[in-house]
C-alpha cells in the first residue's frame, strides 16, 4: 500500500513538473520580442520563392534594416511606399538563399578559408555587443558575469534570436556577400545570359513606364537624387528640351567674373577648358556625363535663375552667354543685406548626344555607368524572384516602434 501510494506521489509530481514546464514554456513562447511578436509568430513563412523561404523574423530585422539605412521610418511612408518597401525587405531576405543556391549550383563554393572568415566576421559581431554591454556595465560600476549575461540574454530576447541563432544569422549574410561576388566575377567572365534583344527590351520597357508617369520638375529632382548618390537618373529626355554646357562660377567681384567672359570671347581660354578647370564649382562636374539636358519648367537643377532657359533657348548651336547674380549676406537689422560677393552662371547652348534617336527620347543604355549593369541585374532578379509569394504578415509589419 505504501507502495502504491509513493509511486502515486511520483506520478504526481512529474505531471505536476511537465504542467509547470507547459507554463513556462508558452510564457516565453508567448512573450513578445522587440518587434511586437512572439515565437509562433517569428516562426511564421513571411515569403518564398521556388522552394526557399524566410520567416517573420528574417524579414523583420531585414525591413527594420533597409528604412534604418535610408534613414526613414514607416510613419514618413505613403501606403504605396511602404509596400513597396516591405515587398523589396522581403525579396532582400530570400537572395540570402538564392546567392548560395545559385552559386553552388554553378560549382561556386566558398573555400575553407571563406568559410572560416564568415565563421570569425560572425564571432566579431557577437563580440562586439558583448563588449559594448561590458563597457557600459563597468563605466555604470555594475559589471558582474550575471549582470552581463542578463542584459544580453534581454538584447537577444527583443530582437527575436537567441546568440546561436543571430551568429548564423549575420554568418549566413556574410556568406551571402562572398557567393554573390563569386556570381558577379562569373558573370563578366562568362557573359550575363541573357541576349542584347531581352537587356533593351527590358530597359525600353522600364523607361516606359517612366515617362507615362512623368510631369514637370521630375527631370530635375530625379538628376539631383542621382548627383548626391540616391536613385539613378531620368532615362529619357522629354519633348521641348534643349542642350547647355554649364559653368559655375564664385568670385569676390563681378569683374572677375567678366574678365573669364573676356577670355572666352577672344579665344584666350575654351569653354572646355573652363569647364575642367578649378574655376568651375558646378555642383554636377563629374557627376553627370555630357551636356546639360534643361525644360522651360525643368532647369532648376543646373541653374535657378529665371531667365536661364529663356537665354539658353534663344542661343544657336556653339553661343555663349551669362547671368550673373550677387551673393548677400545677413543683413543687420535695419539696414540692406550686404553683398559678399557673385555667382556667375556661364552657358553655351550644345546638340544633344545622350538620346537614341534625336534630342528627345530614351538615352542610350550606356550612357550612364553603371546602367546596363543595374538592368542586368534586374533582369536576374526577376529571374530568380519572378514566383515570389508573400504572406498577408509582411504587410502587418511595420517595423519596430
Amino acid at each position: 500500500m505504501k507502495k502504491k501510494k509513493t509511486i502515486r506521489n511520483i506520478l504526481i509530481a512529474v505531471v505536476a513538473l511537465v504542467v509547470i514546464a507547459a507554463v513556462i514554456f508558452l510564457s516565453i513562447a508567448f512573450q513578445k520580442d522587440g518587434h511586437g511578436m512572439n515565437m509562433f509568430q517569428r516562426a511564421k513563412t513571411a515569403a518564398s520563392v521556388d522552394g526557399i523561404k524566410v520567416n517573420m523574423i528574417e524579414y523583420a530585422l531585414t525591413f527594420d534594416m533597409l528604412l534604418s539605412n535610408n534613414s526613414i521610418t514607416a510613419s514618413s511612408l505613403s501606403d504605396d511606399q511602404l509596400k513597396m518597401y516591405q515587398e523589396s525587405a522581403a525579396k532582400q531576405a530570400l537572395m540570402i538563399d538564392i546567392y548560395a543556391r545559385e552559386a553552388k549550383a554553378l560549382g561556386l563554393n566558398l573555400t575553407d578559408e571563406e568559410k572560416q572568415a564568415c565563421k570569425e566576421s560572425a564571432q566579431e559581431q557577437i563580440d562586439s555587443i558583448a563588449e559594448s554591454y561590458t563597457q557600459s556595465l563597468i563605466s555604470n560600476g555594475n559589471y558582474s558575469k550575471a549582470a552581463l549575461n542578463k542584459q544580453l540574454a534581454s538584447y537577444y530576447n527583443q530582437l527575436g534570436l537567441n546568440q546561436s541563432q543571430y551568429y548564423n544569422y549575420v554568418k549566413e549574410r556574410v556568406e551571402a556577400t562572398y557567393y554573390q561576388s563569386k556570381l558577379s566575377a562569373y558573370y563578366e567572365q562568362n557573359g550575363s545570359g541573357f541576349t542584347e534583344e531581352e537587356i533593351l527590351e527590358y530597359y525600353h520597357n522600364s523607361v516606359a513606364e517612366t515617362m507615362d508617369g512623368y510631369s514637370e520638375g521630375m527631370y530635375s529632382l530625379y538628376t539631383q537624387f542621382y548627383a548626391m548618390g540616391y536613385s539613378t537618373p531620368m532615362l529619357f529626355v522629354p519633348e521641348g528640351f534643349i542642350y547647355v554646357d554649364f559653368v559655375e562660377l564664385s568670385k569676390d567681384t563681378e569683374e572677375e567674373i567678366n574678365e573669364i567672359l573676356a577670355k572666352l570671347e577672344s579665344g584666350e581660354m575654351t569653354f572646355e577648358e573652363l569647364m575642367e578647370s578649378e574655376d568651375n564649382k558646378d555642383l554636377y562636374k563629374g557627376t553627370l556625363q555630357g551636356p546639360y539636358a534643361i525644360g522651360e519648367q525643368d532647369y532648376s537643377y543646373v541653374c535657378g535663375e529665371e531667365d536661364f532657359f529663356t537665354k539658353a533657348a534663344a542661343l544657336e548651336i556653339g553661343e555663349i552667354d551669362s547671368i550673373i547674380v550677387p551673393v548677400t549676406g545677413t543683413a543687420e537689422e535695419g539696414q540692406e543685406a550686404p553683398i559678399t560677393g557673385y555667382t556667375g552662371y556661364l552657358f553655351r547652348r550644345a546638340e544633344g548626344t545622350m538620346c537614341e534617336n534625336g534630342d528627345s527620347g530614351v538615352i542610350k543604355i550606356d550612357w550612364y555607368d553603371g546602367m546596363r549593369e543595374s538592368v542586368i541585374d534586374a533582369l536576374r532578379e526577376k529571374q530568380w524572384l519572378g514566383n515570389t509569394v508573400i504572406n498577408d504578415g509582411v504587410y502587418a509589419y511595420k517595423g519596430v516602434s
